[in-house]
């Protein structure tokens, strides 16, 4: 189970409990309320079962916080290696050579040096700087982006147990209002729940998409990087090919210019599978459709 898991099933397990109490709460407060009269009964149900349930839930809501906050720090823990993670000296003075030689590679071979660099942030980004050297656009995680997103992520899962009264029922009601304790910000109470937060609390295990979102961007970190063109690249390229279209005769010309393209520029054809579309489309034809324009 990865932390993220556990943060959605700590939340499960307080509503689970959190249902079961309220439930007990209502029948009671149900009985109390057909043997006595209104007033009479909201006092014996305040006296005598309130007390009980209100601080059964809060106990078991102080404790799953508790739990949600350590595993957040054992996320945060798992960033900061992730982020802090030193280089080796073998692969800094690789990627330092290649810069400082302008050694020519193609984007099969940055892959191949993309392994010296993963799961390492800012190896990441030294690579990504080197890449953009050679017209590609790295795609690396952000740090920034993934801690925004965890402390969204905490913030809701505090709420699914501060602020859960339950699922509403066909009346609109919520069966745990009772025993809901007033929204509180840094301790100064401000008053109660709202609807909408009440109906975030109840979603959140099924369909919170702050969990979803910490979800991919944890997993991002752990993925390849994903490759794109520069804008200048995708500039320079466009116009290479513009410059055939607008100054060749006919198709077999333009092949015969692009098959030279291909002869000095090793990567080319890789670029032009990156720009995609037309450019692609336009290239594919005039090389014929046997040509192959896949990394």
């Amino acid at each position: 189970m990865t932390n993220l898991e556990k943060i959605k099933e700590i939340v499960k397990n307080y509503q689970k409990f959190a249902d079961s109490k309220f439930y007990e709460y209502n029948k009671k407060a149900g009985a109390i309320m057909e043997k006595y009269k209104p007033e009479a009964a909201l006092l014996e149900i305040k006296q005598s079962i309130w007390p009980e349930s209100a601080g059964l839930l809060w106990s078991e809501k102080e404790s799953a916080k508790q739990k949600i906050s350590d595993v957040y720090e054992d996320i945060l823990a798992d960033i900061r290696k992730w982020t802090l993670k030193p280089i080796s000296p073998d692969t800094l003075e690789l990627l330092r050579s290649i810069h400082d030689f302008k050694v020519p590679l193609t984007i099969a071979e940055l892959k191949i040096l993309e392994t010296e660099v993963a799961g390492n942030l800012i190896a990441s980004k030294i690579f990504a700087g080197l890449a953009a050297e050679y017209g590609y656009q790295v795609a690396v995680p952000s740090a920034d982006t993934l801690l925004r997103e965890l402390r969204e992520l905490k913030s809701f899962a505090f709420l699914a147990i501060d602020g859960y009264a339950g699922k509403p029922g066909k009346d609109g009601k919520f069966p745990g209002n009772d025993l809901l304790e007033q929204r509180k910000v840094n301790g100064i109470v401000q008053g109660e729940y709202a609807i909408w937060e009440k109906m975030v609390a109840a979603d959140f295990v099924t369909k919170n998409a702050s969990l979803q979102r910490a979800v991919e961007l944890l997993e991002d970190s752990k993925v390849s990087l994903s490759y794109s063109l520069t804008q200048e690249e995708t500039n320079r390229i466009k116009s290479l090919i513009d410059n055939i279209e607008k100054n060749s005769i006919s198709d077999s010309e333009k092949k015969e210019k692009i098959s030279a393209l291909m002869q000095s520029e090793p990567d080319f054809a890789a670029k032009i599978d990156l720009l995609g579309g037309e450019i692609k489309e336009s290239v594919v034809q005039l090389m014929g459709s046997g040509a192959r324009m896949e990394v």
